[in-house]
């Protein structure tokens, strides 16, 4: 028997939930190795860690409680874009960390600012938010006002931050490559939520998609 579109909505939250709890079992690793190798002086360093933690946990709380989709754009490679656009940068927990008390306090600046900004995007995408090309239903308040994709923004800033926090190069091609990954994601996106939503039209044209009146 096919399983209901809510039935296959809760699966899949579940299966992000678990990596998103491995990723944060990694994180915490991290910070007690910091603390116990250098104490005070590890700070920084478990302030990057720990605002990379709470990206996380937002993110498990929101796959919790979203609503069911309405619309879904098929196909795997819209599928695998958003996968690995959202879920490369935890592959940093698999990289040493920085030496660097420089970066280690610009990771945590950078990363901080970034999950402010992801928190102010979450609170008003809510319940419609989702990790695949899906429609749930069409936000247009607070930062979705001016840009279509506040939360990919600045949740861009994060993974850049994050990655200042870790060994070099590496961890910034792995960003890299994170935010290449987030163009076609943005694009199935918006053509999902064009192909359900009658006004998305209108909020189309009007919106810039990433930095206002630029791109």
């Amino acid at each position: 028997m096919a399983l209901s579109i809510k039935a296959r909505d809760r699966i899949g939250a579940a299966a992000l939930i678990a990596w998103n709890s491995a990723a944060l079992v990694g994180v915490a690793i991290k910070i007690t190795r910091a603390v116990s190798d250098a104490g005070a002086a590890a700070l920084p360093q478990c302030l990057s860690l720990g605002t990379s933690a709470a990206v996380l946990v937002l993110q498990m709380y929101f796959l919790a409680i979203r609503s069911p989709s309405v619309a879904r754009t098929p196909g795997l490679l819209p599928r695998a874009c958003a996968l690995l656009g959202a879920y490369i940068p935890a592959t940093f927990v698999l990289l040493p960390t920085t030496a660097s008390k420089e970066l280690q306090l610009a990771a945590a600046l950078v990363t901080t600012m970034g999950t402010v900004g992801v928190i102010y995007a979450l609170a008003h995408l809510g319940s419609a938010f989702s990790v695949f090309p899906q429609a749930r239903r069409l936000v247009t308040t607070g930062p979705y006002r001016v840009i279509r994709h506040p939360l990919y923004l600045f949740g861009e800033v994060s993974v850049v931050g994050i990655a200042l926090g870790y060994m070099q190069p590496w961890a910034l091609l792995l960003a890299g490559l994170s935010l290449l990954l987030q163009f076609p994601r943005m694009a199935y996106e918006e053509r999902i939520l064009a192909a359900t939503f009658e006004d998305y039209a209108a909020y189309l044209a009007r919106t810039s998609r990433l930095i206002p009146g630029f791109y």
